[in-house]
């Protein structure tokens, strides 16, 4: 397994790749260094200038030297498009995730997999950067007395999603508290309230 220091190194380049532009006159290692900073990473000029040294090494890019500051760029028609998740986006997806799970159709957060996980990953790598902790420092608080998280039945949530979606009427089985029996009801989903952990549906 990688070590912490070699995985926030590898971040940190990959950020560094994503950075740079297409074409001249390129960016000063002082301005690598300033948009890296922006980005979660404390690193110093001469941090940036040793990434550029070896990236140079196995990447197409170009310092031009014209003149003084040099520009860093990469060389004409090798740029390389790097996927990737922004650090504001990773801690407010971190911050999401629960909620959306409540509220947006499975099919939905199934498609969001992958940059939850991305997300998770962006924060884990930089767990020195003072934003990336932001998430372990805030939390919501519901008013009024704490409600325990519902149970809910994923082929049941999907049914009326897809419902509601579709605007479709929904024949249901329904047991009132106290109730031994069931009841069958034809609804007409209008709406789905999330208050708390409580949904109403409407």
């Amino acid at each position: 397994m990688p070590s912490a220091n070699h995985e926030t190194t590898l971040a940190r380049q990959w950020e560094l790749l994503k950075i740079l532009p297409s074409r001249r006159p390129g960016l000063t290692s002082r301005d690598i260094r300033d948009r890296l900073e922006r980005a979660g990473h404390d690193v110093s000029k001469r941090t940036v200038e040793r990434d550029l040294s070896e990236l140079l090494r196995v990447f197409p890019i170009f310092s031009n030297e014209i003149s003084k500051p040099f520009g860093w760029h990469w060389k004409p028609g090798a740029r390389v498009d790097f996927p990737g998740i922004e650090l504001a986006e990773a801690v407010s997806l971190g911050l999401l995730e629960d909620l959306l799970r409540q509220l947006i159709p499975p099919s939905f957060t199934e498609a969001l997999e992958g940059r939850f996980a991305e997300a998770r990953e962006k924060l884990r790598v930089l767990p020195q950067n003072k934003y990336a902790k932001w998430s372990d420092l805030i939390r919501y608080m519901a008013p009024g007395l704490p409600l325990h998280k519902p149970t809910i039945n994923l082929d049941v949530s999907r049914a009326v999603q897809e419902a509601l979606l579709q605007k479709l009427q929904l024949m249901v089985h329904y047991r009132g508290p106290g109730s031994t029996t069931n009841k069958e009801l034809l609804l007409h989903p209008l709406a789905i309230i999330q208050q708390s952990y409580v949904a109403h549906g409407t």
